[in-house]
């Protein structure tokens, strides 16, 4: 499950997102990072999590030129 999440620098810190405080962007992080910056309290989540779109799923349309009934 590779996810991303969409979070909001709380506290100041730098790691491998470079610097961030809590007038930084929000940006993006894997949900493992996430766990880790929650757990200090260095950031909280914005509500952008990062998915397949479930519509890219769906099955195709039934082709119009098919019959169920054959002659």
């Amino acid at each position: 499950m590779t996810d991303k999440v969409e979070v909001k620098a709380l506290r100041p810190f730098e790691g491998e997102e470079g610097y961030k405080d809590a007038r930084s962007k929000p940006f993006t992080v894997s949900r493992n990072r996430f766990a880790e910056l929650k757990a200090n309290g260095l950031v909280e989540e914005t509500g952008g999590t990062k998915k397949a779109d479930p519509s890219e799923n769906k099955k195709a349309p039934e082709a119009s030129n098919k019959s169920g009934a054959r002659s």
